[in-house]
């Protein structure tokens, strides 16, 4: 079944859009609650009242959310850490839409970036860019991300890009 359900037709695109659009919408509400004092465990639960709120019916998976040192961590749950001026805080969220999950990642820094975060910011961004402008139908998930990699190794930090660069998303 997974060779089958690696391609979507019309109407599960649809679907999920609308859960990427719940999640989209929800984050887009969070960024006003985000300060200095509020606890990563407060904005995780903030950020799944706003996706149920615009309909989806769970979430699909617990979220994440790290700051700080923590942000660097791929699958941090949520704590009781309160967030800082100059935490970088990562967030790993999706909503499910009639049984079709969305799944995305956002960094967001609280604050003013210091120079070593803007070195980061723009790495990343490059190697972002360079993988959407590679991606392509028929391309496999490694070979896109074996071009990301290389962007993030060819400036340092490959040993500290632990994650794969994205994977399916649907049922």
């Amino acid at each position: 079944f997974s060779d089958i359900r690696m391609i979507k037709d019309k109407k599960e695109l649809d679907l999920l859009l609308k859960a990427a659009s719940i999640a989209d919408e929800a984050f887009v509400e969070l960024l006003n609650d985000i300060r200095p004092g509020i606890t990563e465990r407060s904005l995780a639960g903030r950020l799944e009242y706003y996706m149920r709120a615009r309909g989806s019916e769970k979430t699909s998976f617990d979220t994440i959310v790290a700051s700080g040192a923590r942000s660097a961590l791929p699958h941090g749950m949520a704590s009781d850490k309160v967030l800082e001026i100059g935490d970088f805080i990562t967030f790993d969220f999706g909503a499910v839409y009639k049984g079709y999950h969305s799944d995305m990642t956002r960094t967001v820094l609280l604050g003013m970036a210091n120079t070593w975060q803007k070195e980061i910011y723009t790495i990343v961004e490059e190697a972002q860019r360079k993988g959407l402008k590679a991606a392509q139908a028929g391309m496999t998930g490694m070979e896109l991300d074996a071009i990301v990699r290389k962007v993030i190794t060819d400036c340092g930090y490959g040993d500290y890009y632990v994650h794969g660069t994205g994977h399916g998303v649907g049922l």
